[in-house]
């Protein structure tokens, strides 16, 4: 008996240089993987984006009960999967978008073929007729590839486009979000399972000079109080990890850390909460005061 062949389907979905509106949802974007992980092949440079590549990844590992792995001894070309899916996921750099043509706008696609609800196959592509680097920065001369990257491996992991403004999978490129934030991961968990930590509230921390706490540098700078006033960079998202320990998520989606064993400077650049991203709250007067801004004053002198 001959058995039916599977509908395959091919879908893509882009990346643009924008800004939209604001929603509070995440999106599903074709079935999950049928396991818990699945392989990607990165061997483009054996340098920079490769490395870039697979840390957007890592980016992402860890936040569920899934995980990517990475094949970086062998090539594949994502454009083998144009007209049929090959099995094997894989990026590359393209002028044209693998004979598709790219939009006015497009700084990547991710494709997806799926049967039914089993997904089978995604590939990244990056229009090579753009400016790439690899930064934490506001620039977009040129455009961070990581931070591209990061919202492509979430296409390839279920999730699509949101305008929600505090995720990285907006359909549009962001300034200063440079990995999953708390609806990203949100979205993750629903499609795989697992557990996230549950943000209990938006803070500023002023410290006793009266200046408020800023993670300058988009995050990847030291820990200052030197801001008069509040704004994107001077809130941090309040994470209870229950037992009266808490870590501080920054604008980036990155968190605090108490850098060498809490004897060196602070920075906002972790992407998983581990030691020494834990913060124990301790409340010293009947305000709202409490030890977080002590221990943020102490690992500052």
């Amino acid at each position: 008996m001959k058995a039916k062949a599977p509908i395959r389907w091919l879908i893509a979905l882009l990346l643009a240089v924008a800004f939209v509106g604001v929603s509070y949802a995440y999106v599903q974007w074709g079935p999950p993987w049928p396991s818990s992980t699945t392989t990607f092949y990165v061997k483009y440079d054996n340098g920079t984006y490769d490395t870039a590549f697979i840390e957007a990844m890592n980016k992402w590992n860890g936040l569920s009960n899934f995980s990517f792995s990475s094949n970086t001894s062998t090539y594949v070309d994502p454009c083998n999967s144009v007209s049929s899916p090959d099995y094997l996921n894989s990026y590359n750099f393209s002028s044209n978008n693998c004979d598709r043509g790219w939009g006015g706008a497009t700084l990547a696609v991710c494709y997806l073929w799926y049967s039914g609800s089993t997904r089978l196959d995604t590939d990244v592509i990056f229009n090579s007729n753009r400016s790439w680097g690899v930064h934490d920065g506001t620039t977009t001369s040129p455009y961070d590839f990581k931070r591209v990257a990061v919202h492509e491996v979430g296409h390839a992991l279920g999730l699509g486009h949101e305008t929600t403004n505090t995720a990285i999978m907006n359909p549009y490129y962001s300034t200063t979000i440079i990995g999953p934030q708390t609806d990203d991961i949100n979205g993750l968990v629903a499609l795989y399972g697992g557990t996230t930590p549950t943000p209990t509230d938006q803070i500023s921390l002023r410290a006793y000079n009266g200046q408020y706490l800023i993670a300058e540098g988009g995050g990847g700078d030291l820990v200052y109080a030197n801001r008069d006033a509040i704004g994107a960079w001077e809130k941090f998202e309040l994470v209870d990890l229950g037992s009266n320990m808490i870590a501080l998520k920054a604008y980036n989606g990155q968190y605090l850390v108490a850098e060498g064993g809490g004897g060196d400077l602070v920075y906002a650049n972790r992407d998983a909460i581990g030691t020494w991203e834990k913060f124990e709250k301790i409340v010293i007067s009947s305000s709202t005061l409490s030890e977080i801004q002590a221990i943020l004053e102490w690992q500052l002198e």
